[in-house]
């Protein structure tokens, strides 16, 4: 062998440098080749430095098996130096030497006797499961088990050196080296090489020391809680906190995440349970507080509580509890063995970040790796068959995700992601939560929910949501930007409503409002607007965060009364602070209504339609239409439309046209409260009122279709619409009406509803005219006004179309005025006297002939219109009943009973009883109109009647002509062989006329003659006519005077019975 110092040397040095998997092959070689008996103890004293340096797997078998060959070679003076050695590098460093050092020193040398302990011990525990260091305690040891030969099982080393770094490690400080430890010496494996009593020996140290690692988590639990509460009580009081205080939390933060993933590690190597982290007893009495405050409140009056309503307080406080709807291993985790062992080398590398140097890292970590790809080849191969249906399964929720706006679909959707429960998952379920579209501001509470849903056993989805949002937060208010304030907005709103269900910690959201209230810009007034309507009532209302919100909330009104703000923010800000604290006001009292009232209201608001209009017709005339209540209460109910659907209100009038045949009083009652309530519209012109008033004026139309009103009050109510309140009673450019602005179409839609409704029945007659006359003035009123926005213009269109599809419509206000005073000036003529072709008598009587048969001609047209509105109302209701014929038929029951009963019915119909007295003044004015009538008929049968004459005849010429007509026969006279006519001449400017004789059977008298005997018959007809109406109009005025006795009468007799 060579035994030359400088190959000696070299190997010493390369023992030093390393003893990994790169250096294996050649020392052994030299270790066969080289005397190295000399230089044991330097080797010795080498080996530890060289051992520092196997971190990867394939490096710490080649250092076993180096130490191997050694221990093979040079048992007696190799071996148990070795062995002290490495038992002086595994002891904990002395307290008294810790005391003399700073925070931040110890600090380090812990960190780094950490990392130094784990290598070798792992490595110390690898020579002794080999056989290296069996009873090498000491000399003795060795000589007493090479005499008795005690088995390598019954040496203690191993369980003196981790009693000695567990048992008196009162902070925990290395449990890394009892994870390392266990972790890859397992019970199982050891078990396998050593006795039973030794196994359970180092079971217990490791329990024992897991359970003291339990309570320290619980201690750093509480701790981390309590700092918490006291940062949040800090941030609540003084609007911030403190950075020693933040510094402290945050230290807190992390040893106290360090531990729990150590702990969580070391549980999972055990097969042992987490200890229960329990809820900070302070802040969940607080939260009950409140709670059971706000439900207290609530209780009183809902409307003044922590919550707008029950359903707003059962969406927030009543969260799903998934342990109750999901098995307890889905929520413990999916973790499996990838994320443990991560959580693991996370660890690990932290305690080692600050030994070593960069080149130590790097090996490290491709040492993790390799560890964690040998561990975890059955959890991939195992994860590669799911993985992509598990992708799928999420993207499906997530697509959902968008639709699920209400509750059970919301919590549907926590459950199905507890089957997905991976870390990779989470994240992804995180971004889709924060990544919410700026304009879907409706999903924002379905998100929260979800959110708060996972959040007792998913912190992390909330906290990722929660550090984005806040983020966010802070970039986009160092961002003043037009474009951004969709995305400021929705940003607020998420916070806010993560605030309401607990999520968002209450200094943040705090926080947030302070910013946003020092700086109070119009973009900073509108973000805080929404973020105050969203969660200030719950922050003003709760009592953790009261007396903050109040100042913050006086703060903003001072502003807004310091600073010259618009009226909109102005507007938003008064809204906002109303929404936090909204103005006490007193319960609202349930109006009483009687059994009857609530009948009533039931069958006409809640059951009336198409096929129920019969049946509750004749369930309400079996009301008791004699008491006064009764009625009363019937014309209050069916004056209200705007209690009925839209589309039912012609059955509400179908109601009132057939009760209105029994009841007149009825029928009056409603149709007057209907025109007041349609007048006091006008005068209000509230816009809160607008679809109450369009039912009301639809209303009336429909009373008109069905006869219960008649034309001239639609017309009236129509001129009333577009002239009330404007000066003179006509619309006009050049004045403004405060209660009809010029831009303020409101009474046009009014005027187009109600002709809609009721106006395709004005196409003849005198309504057709007054139509017509209308809607020239209705033309000026819609040109007096501004231009028409597009839907009213439509609309006008659409009504002239239907009523007058060939209708010019006038283009410019001017001519609208032109058209309108030309309407009015026969009318303006007539009133003050300013007729210039007045007439003599003769003339008159001829034009009051051609009147009357003008007349004649309407009321013949009125005629028929009402006999076809009959016939549309026989159709429209059902059933037509003749009153007249049931008086004939039953007039003995009448006088009987007072009542009068249809046999072909089972409903009863009570009159209404009339005053005598008025019937008989009515009686003796129409007898005195008669006598005046008949009186003015014989008069004028003596006055003479001038000549008809085909062409007008100039008035300077009518009186020659009358002195003339003593001489000359009358024009048409035929007892003679001739006919004499006028003939009208015209010299120079004189005009004249001339008599002359026509042959009577000449084609000029003959035509002449037929003519007037064709004039005199159509005026025999139309006289004929006449009569008979007059006669009609007399015979049922005789009727109804005797129905009014035959009453009268009844009336008496009920009376008497009753006495």
């Amino acid at each position: 062998l060579d035994s030359s110092l400088k190959k000696n040397t070299a190997f010493i040095k390369k023992c030093r440098a390393s003893l990994g998997q790169d250096a294996q092959v050649q020392l052994l070689r030299d270790m066969q080749q080289l005397k190295l008996d000399k230089y044991v103890s330097e080797i010795v004293a080498a080996i530890p430095e060289g051992l520092l340096r196997c971190k990867r797997e394939p490096d710490v078998v080649a250092a076993v098996e180096i130490i191997s060959s050694l221990h093979q070679r040079f048992a007696d003076t190799f071996s148990l130096p070795l062995a002290q050695l490495l038992q002086r590098a595994m002891q904990p460093t002395p307290k008294a030497q810790l005391s003399a050092m700073t925070a931040e020193q110890r600090d380090r040398e812990e960190t780094a006797r950490l990392a130094r302990q784990r290598i070798l011990g792992r490595i110390l525990v690898d020579l002794w499961l080999a056989g290296v260091f069996v009873g090498m305690s000491d000399v003795k040891e060795k000589e007493r088990a090479a005499a008795t030969g005690l088995d390598r099982a019954d040496d203690r080393m191993v369980l003196q050196i981790y009693r000695d770094l567990l048992a008196d490690d009162a902070e925990h400080i290395n449990l890394p080296l009892a994870i390392a430890f266990v972790r890859y010496f397992g019970m199982q494996t050891i078990g396998q090489v050593v006795s039973d009593a030794l196994r359970q020996q180092l079971r217990e140290l490791v329990l024992n020391y897991y359970r003291g690692v339990a309570k320290h988590l619980l201690r750093e639990h509480r701790l981390v809680k309590r700092l918490e509460r006291r940062n949040n009580e800090w941030a609540i009081a003084r609007g911030e906190i403190t950075d020693e205080a933040k510094q402290s939390h945050e230290r807190a933060v992390k040893a106290y995440e360090k531990l729990l993933s150590s702990t969580q590690s070391l549980a999972d190597y055990l097969g042992a349970n987490m200890p229960n982290l329990p809820v900070d007893e302070d802040t969940s009495a607080g939260v009950s507080l409140i709670k059971m405050g706000a439900r207290g409140d609530d209780d009183k009056d809902m409307g003044n509580g922590i919550w707008e309503d029950e359903d707003a307080r059962l969406f927030y406080e009543s969260i799903l509890d998934l342990k109750n709807a999901v098995p307890a291993i889905v929520l413990e985790g999916r973790r499996g063995k990838k994320d443990a062992q991560a959580a693991d080398t996370e660890a690990e590398t932290t305690t080692e970040a600050t030994s070593g140097t960069g080149a130590e890292v790097q090996e490290e970590s491709a040492m993790r790796e390799m560890i964690e790809r040998m561990k975890l080849d059955n959890d991939n191969d195992e994860d590669a068959g799911g993985k992509i249906g598990a992708s799928a399964k999420l993207d499906s929720i997530l697509a959902r995700m968008p639709t699920m706006n209400n509750r059970d679909l919301i919590d549907q959707a926590a459950i199905d992601f507890c089957y997905l429960n991976a870390k990779g998952w989470r994240k992804r379920l995180a971004d889709a939560l924060f990544n919410v579209p700026r304009t879907r501001l409706d999903l924002l509470p379905y998100y929260s929910r979800l959110i708060a849903t996972l959040h007792p056993y998913m912190e992390d989805v909330s906290a990722t949501v929660l550090a984005a949002l806040e983020s966010e937060f802070r970039y986009l208010s160092n961002r003043k930007r037009k474009h951004l304030m969709e995305a400021r907005i929705r940003n607020v709103r998420f916070l806010a409503e993560l605030a309401k269900f607990g999520v968002t910690p209450p200094h943040v959201i705090l926080h947030c409002i302070k910013v946003l209230v020092d700086e109070f810009t119009t973009d900073c007034i509108e973000v805080l607007c929404n973020l105050l309507e969203t969660c200030g009532r719950y922050l003003y209302k709760s009592p953790a965060t009261h007396a903050t919100t109040c100042g913050m909330l006086e703060v903003m009104l001072k502003k807004k009364q310091a600073l010259p703000l618009e009226a909109r923010l102005t507007m938003m800000i008064e809204n906002a602070y109303y929404q936090c604290n909204p103005p006490e006001q007193a319960a609202r009292v349930e109006k009483q209504r009687t059994p009857m009232e609530q009948f009533v209201r039931k069958v006409l608001f809640a059951d009336l339609d198409s096929s129920t209009v019969d049946k509750t017709l004749r369930t309400l005339r079996k009301l008791h239409w004699e008491d006064p209540e009764i009625m009363q209460m019937m014309a209050r109910l069916l004056s209200r439309p705007w209690k009925v659907q839209y589309s039912n209100l012609h059955l509400l009038a179908v109601i009132v046209s057939g009760l209105y045949r029994y009841h007149t009083e009825l029928g009056v009652l409603v149709v007057d409260t209907i025109i007041e309530e349609i007048r006091v519209g006008l005068e209000k012109n509230l816009f809160k009122q607008n679809q109450r008033r369009v039912a009301v004026i639809r209303y009336l139309g429909e009373l008109y279709n069905y006869r219960v009103i008649d034309s001239a009050l639609i017309f009236s109510t129509l001129y009333t619409i577009i002239t009330l309140g404007h000066e003179y009673g006509r619309p006009a450019r050049e004045r403004i009406c405060p209660l009809d602005l010029p831009n303020d179409f409101f009474r046009v839609r009014l005027c187009c509803i109600l002709l809609d409704t009721c106006g395709i029945y004005f196409d003849k007659g005198l309504s057709k005219t007054r139509l017509d006359e209308f809607l020239v003035f209705f033309q000026m009123y819609c040109l007096s006004k501004n231009r028409m926005s597009m839907d009213v213009e439509y609309m006008f269109k659409d009504v002239i179309e239907l009523l007058r599809p060939k209708l010019k419509l006038v283009q410019t206000y001017e001519e609208a005025q032109e058209a309108v005073d030309k309407l009015l000036m026969p009318g303006l003529k007539a009133m003050q006297g300013e007729d210039a072709l007045s007439e003599d008598v003769d003339d008159g009587d001829d034009d009051n002939d051609d009147d009357e048969e003008g007349d004649e001609d309407d009321d013949e047209e009125d005629e028929d219109e009402e006999d076809d509105d009959e016939e549309d109302d026989d159709d429209n209701e059902g059933e037509n009943e003749d009153e007249e014929e049931e008086v004939d038929e039953d007039e003995a029951a009448i006088l009987a009973e007072g009542v009068l009963v249809d046999p072909d019915d089972d409903s009863v119909v009570v009159l209404n009883r009339h005053d005598e007295a008025s019937v008989e003044i009515d009686e003796e004015f129409e007898k005195e109109y008669s006598m005046m009538m008949l009186e003015s008929l014989e008069s004028r049968k003596f006055e003479r009647k001038a000549a008809t004459l085909d062409v007008a005849i100039p008035m300077h010429l009518r009186e020659n002509l009358a002195n003339s007509e003593s001489e000359v026969p009358e024009r048409g006279d035929t007892s003679g062989k001739n006919v004499t006519f006028t003939l009208l001449l015209k010299r120079g400017n004189k005009q004249q006329t001339k008599a002359v004789e026509v042959p009577s059977d000449s084609a000029l008298a003959v035509s002449t003659k037929q003519k007037q005997e064709a004039e005199k018959e159509e005026k025999q007809r139309l006289k004929q006519l006449v009569l008979n109406y007059e006669e009609r109009e007399q015979e049922e005025e005789m009727q109804g005077s005797c129905c009014q006795r035959i009453l009268a009468t009844s009336a008496v007799l009920r009376a008497n019975a009753r006495e």
